[in-house]
């Protein structure tokens, strides 16, 4: 054996040198892998499952929009490995093809001679490896939202306490009202968008002033939920404050929804008709009713209209009729022949790219909303069996 240990690591030049530093390099780092991978694998999964449940909405509101039913995928799990494999190697190449060579001599008389030679190795004859193998892979479970646990949830009108949340969590009173609720005391906010899109103009107008002033008395902190008795236990009144009490959008307010004048506090019932005079009969929609009723803004591209691929609502007197004037205070969804680049989330549907723009702070607010309402209406459904498991990677 030629060489000496302290040849291999000091002795045999430059490239051996090199090798042995790549190696101890790559070996140092194997203690931050796992921290490493977590800051990073982390965020990525929740970023990814944040953006496709935006992607998976919009999907369903332009679903509705062309009379298609909604469908919802859970991701019910993420699993994934990380393995990382280091290695490294110097060997000295004794046996190196063309160290060893015989020479044969044959003599007058004959005779042969065979003589073996070594000629002494090189620097260059040292064999230095490192190696990494990295690799992950994810399994991503997903399960249908269906069954009738999910149907009734989706189905059922939204709670009244569900709506006093939203607006104590600062949530505007217009924007929740023109959502979620589709009759106050009588007055129509386009009932019949609540399902499949009409083909005659709803009524609407009136809804949407009284809404409009709900926003005004709550952006003078004029305007709040408090809770009072009912029938032995506890309901949910709308009281106006007493500084604005005599102020023009208060009596507007009242009188739009035959209120008295002279009342300030009015409870809220579940009803088509307020059983007396100083009652607020609220009818909500549920969250296919938003779902349907916002379909409505979405920007549908000539060719689908002019091939009857959705219902076309006309005026009386025969005119398109655009929804932007029921459903622009409050959601605005785009649409493109070509994949849009100032998107906040987009989906293609139809051979169509539709998309709220990331400018359009109104429709992001909206979407924002509509998002927590459906894991307010959703919540506590059993996951549908089977599951679909797809393992990402090999």
């Amino acid at each position: 054996m030629r060489g000496s240990l302290r040849d291999i690591y000091f002795g045999r030049g430059s490239a051996t040198l090199l090798g042995v530093a790549m190696a101890l390099l790559v070996l140092s780092g194997c203690n931050t892998v796992g921290p490493k991978a977590l800051r990073g694998g982390r965020i990525d999964y929740n970023s990814a499952i944040a953006y496709t449940a935006k992607e998976q909405l919009l999907l369903n509101l332009v679903r509705a929009r062309y009379g298609e039913a909604p469908l919802f995928l859970e991701v019910s799990s993420v699993s994934t490995q990380y393995n990382l494999a280091l290695g490294a190697e110097i060997n000295p190449l004794w046996e190196r093809s063309g160290i060893r060579s015989a020479t044969r001599t044959v003599t007058s008389a004959g005779a042969a001679t065979l003589t073996r030679n070594r000629r002494p190795s090189t620097d260059d004859e040292y064999k230095h490896n490192a190696n990494i193998n990295y690799y992950e892979r994810p399994t991503i479970s997903y399960a249908p939202l269906q069954g009738e646990a999910f149907v009734r949830n989706i189905m059922s009108p939204i709670p009244a306490d569900a709506l006093i949340l939203l607006s104590e969590s600062g949530w505007s009173l217009q924007r929740i009202m023109l959502i979620c609720v589709q009759r106050l005391n009588g007055l129509p906010n386009a009932p019949s968008a609540s399902g499949p899109t009409p083909s005659y103009v709803p009524r609407y107008t009136e809804f949407a002033e009284m809404a409009r002033l709900m926003r005004e008395m709550q952006l003078a902190h004029g305007m709040v939920a408090v809770s009072h008795e009912v029938d032995g236990g506890r309901g949910v009144a709308i009281k106006i404050a007493e500084h604005i009490q005599q102020t023009p959008m208060a009596t507007e307010w009242k009188k739009l929804l035959g209120l008295p004048d002279d009342q300030f506090e009015f409870p809220l019932v579940f009803a088509w008709e307020a059983p007396e005079a100083e009652h607020l009969a609220i009818q909500t929609r549920s969250m296919y009713g938003v779902l349907s009723f916002l379909s409505n803004g979405v920007e549908v591209p000539e060719a689908h209209m002019e091939a009857g691929w959705v219902t076309d609502t006309r005026t009386e007197s025969g005119e398109p009729f655009d929804w932007d004037e029921v459903t622009g205070d409050v959601i605005h969804i785009k649409s493109s022949a070509t994949r849009p680049h100032d998107a906040s989330v987009s989906v293609r549907y139809e051979g169509a790219w539709f998309y709220i723009a990331k400018s359009d702070v109104n429709s992001k607010s909206t979407f924002t909303l509509i998002s927590l309402l459906f894991n307010l209406q959703s919540g506590d459904v059993n996951l549908t069996r089977p599951t679909l498991t797809l393992p990402v990677g090999g």
